[in-house]
C-alpha cells in the first residue's frame, strides 16, 4: 500500500527520501511526475523527457534505449519502489509492459550457460532469465538503481541485490543509455490525492452519531487513501497483460461507519433498562456485494484468494503482505483478530432517561477497506467489526 508524493515536493525537501515509509508494515512511497518538477529539471513537456536521475516516477512509463547503428533498441517498463524501503534505497520492481510477457516481472539470472558456437571457445555466460509472474519475496526480482553523472550528463543502471544476480542486459551498463518518461493510452496516472495516507486525527474522531435510531447504518467517513500497484492484485480469469491494462493502480480507502447490531421496540413502554445479547462477524469480505470467502488461503503467488462461495470460479486475490497490513491496522485501533469467528456482545443498558422510551438501538463501528479500479468499479470490501466500541441510541415515545 503507497502513499504518493509529487517529484516537485521531493526535490524541494528531499530529505523525505531518506524518510521510511509511513503508516506501518508493507507500505512504499510512489512518485508523482507533475509539472513543477519537469520545470524545475528544466524539461520540456511531460509528455516525454530525459529522466536520467533518481527517484524514478510511478505515474509515467519508462522507455529504456541504447544506440544500435543509426536506429535505437528499446524496452518500455513500469519501475515501482520495493515496499518497505526509502525512496533513497533506489531499489525497484521492474515490469515489462509490452510484448506477450506485459504484466511480468523482469528477473535477474542466476544459471550459468554454456555460449553455443563460440569462435574461440566455450566460455560460460549468464544469459537473460525470462520474465515471471511478479512474486514480492523473490530477491531476484529486485533492483537497485545506480544513478552515475558527469558534467553535463547522467546515466542509469540496475544492479542485483543478490551477489550471483545478473540483471537482463539492457538495465546493464552498456544496455542502458537513455532513459524517457512516456504517456500511454492505458490509465497509468495517479495522482496526489491517491494515496495520502491515513489521517490519525480523523480516525480518532469517529463518524457523527447525531443519526436517527431507525438508522439501520450512518454515512461513512473516510479516513485513509492509498494506491495498490497491479502487481499486488489478481483478478482470476484476466491475463497479466490484460489486468496491468485495465487497472495499472487500484485505489484503496478505509471507511468508518456505525452500524446496527441489535435493536428493540418497547411497546408497552415499561421497560428502563435493555440487555444485548447477538454475535456479530469479526470481519466481512464482499465482492460485487456478495458475502466472499477466502478459498485455500495463500497461493503459489503470494496472494490471499477470495470468491463467491456459490458460484467458486473467478474471484480476486490480494497479496498476502496487503491483508497483513489491513490488519496490522486495524489491530492498532483496537480490533481482536479471532480468525473470522464471532465476537460474543453481551451488556446491560440503562435507559438514561429511565422509562418511556419505544426504540433501542445498538451500533458497532464498523472500519471497511474499499479496493476499487482506476474507472471506479468496485473490486472488494473488506469490513472490520469494532465490537470494543459500542454506542447505544433510545427512541423516546
Amino acid at each position: 500500500m503507497y502513499v504518493t508524493k509529487t517529484l516537485s515536493s521531493l526535490l524541494r525537501s528531499p530529505e523525505i527520501l531518506s524518510q521510511p515509509p509511513p503508516d506501518g508494515p508493507f507500505s512504499g512511497v510512489a512518485v508523482i511526475m507533475d509539472e513543477e518538477s519537469m520545470r524545475r529539471k528544466g524539461k520540456g513537456s511531460s509528455q516525454r523527457a530525459d529522466v536520467n536521475y533518481l527517484p524514478i516516477p510511478q505515474n509515467k512509463l519508462i522507455k529504456i534505449s541504447r544506440v544500435i547503428g543509426d536506429g535505437e533498441e528499446s524496452e518500455y517498463v513500469m519501475m515501482i519502489p520495493v515496499v518497505d524501503e526509502p525512496l533513497s534505497s533506489d531499489t525497484y520492481y521492474v515490469i515489462k509492459t509490452t510484448s506477450k510477457m506485459a504484466g511480468l516481472s523482469i528477473t535477474c539470472s542466476n544459471e550459468e550457460v554454456e555460449m553455443e558456437n563460440c569462435f574461440c571457445c566455450s566460455i560460460p555466460i549468464i544469459k537473460d532469465a525470462t520474465p515471471q509472474p511478479f512474486d514480492p519475496n523473490n530477491i531476484y526480482q529486485q533492483f537497485k538503481i545506480i544513478q552515475r553523472s558527469g558534467e553535463g550528463w547522467a546515466r542509469l543502471h540496475a544492479e542485483s541485490l543478490v551477489y550471483d544476480g545478473r540483471p537482463p542486459y539492457f538495465m546493464t551498463k552498456e544496455g542502458w543509455e537513455t532513459t524517457r518518461v512516456v504517456s500511454t493510452s492505458w490509465p497509468c496516472d495517479l495522482n496526489e490525492a491517491d494515496g495520502q495516507g491515513l489521517c490519525a486525527t480523523l480516525r480518532d474522531r469517529l463518524p457523527e452519531f447525531g443519526f436517527p435510531v431507525w438508522t439501520r447504518s450512518s454515512d461513512h467517513v473516510v479516513v485513509g487513501t492509498w494506491c495498490v500497484p497491479f502487481i499486488f492484485v489478481k483478478e482470476f480469469g484476466m491475463r497479466y497483460e490484460e489486468l496491468m491494462r485495465s487497472s495499472t493502480y487500484y485505489k484503496m480507502s478505509l471507511e468508518q461507519r456505525w452500524e446496527r447490531i441489535f435493536e428493540w421496540e418497547n411497546l408497552g413502554g415499561d421497560l428502563v433498562a435493555m440487555a444485548v445479547d447477538v454475535g456479530v462477524k469479526s470481519e466481512v469480505v464482499m465482492l460485487g456485494g456478495m458475502v466472499a470467502v477466502q478459498r485455500g488461503g495463500q497461493l503459489v503467488e503470494g496472494v490471499v484468494r477470495y470468491e463467491i462461495a456459490s458460484q467458486g470460479v473467478g474471484g480476486i486475490g490480494v497479496s498476502v503482505g496487503v491483508v497483513e497490513r489491513m490488519k496490522w491496522e486495524q489491530a492498532r485501533g483496537g480490533w481482536v483478530d479471532v480468525g473470522g469467528g464471532e465476537v460474543r456482545v453481551e451488556r446491560v443498558e440503562e435507559c438514561p432517561n429511565g422509562r418511556g422510551w419505544r426504540r433501542f438501538g445498538c451500533y458497532v463501528l464498523v472500519e471497511r477497506f474499499v479496493l476499487r479500479r482506476m474507472d471506479g468499479s468496485l473490486a472488494l470490501t473488506h469490513d472490520f467489526y469494532h465490537t470494543h466500541q459500542l454506542r447505544y441510541k433510545w427512541g423516546q415515545f
